[in-house]
């Protein structure tokens, strides 16, 4: 009995998905680029994303992970740090790993990973 409940949720969640198409909550999810970027500026890297996004736009907070030196530090960002659209970091590797979460709607997260490497 419980295989047949549990095949019947797989079924209808299969056909829930064919009818939302791609939408989360009656947005393209293909709305959902964060346009994440690291270039070098004098001393500094400079974090950028698109703070024109639909997902940028519509989240109240988000976090900024940046792997540096095997250390991971997580940076908080409000609403308005996202509309920024940008921090600069100070590295100290050559190679850094930055990861954008941001958070458009409740249980529902965006993220796009990116890695900058020096010579």
């Amino acid at each position: 009995m419980s295989f047949v409940f549990l095949l019947l949720g797989v079924v209808l969640g299969f056909q829930a998905a064919l009818m939302m198409g791609g939408k989360v909550a009656g947005v393209e999810t293909t709305d959902y680029s964060l346009g994440l970027t690291v270039t070098r500026d004098g001393d500094n890297l400079s974090v950028k994303w698109d703070r024109n996004a639909q997902a940028i736009k519509a989240a109240q907070k988000g976090v900024l992970e940046i792997e540096d030196a095997g250390y991971t530090k997580p940076v908080e960002l409000d609403a308005a740090q996202l509309r920024n659209g940008s921090i600069l970091f100070t590295n100290s590797s050559k190679t850094v790993r930055f990861r954008l979460t941001v958070y458009p709607q409740a249980r529902v997260s965006v993220t796009q990973t990116t890695e900058w490497k020096g010579q």
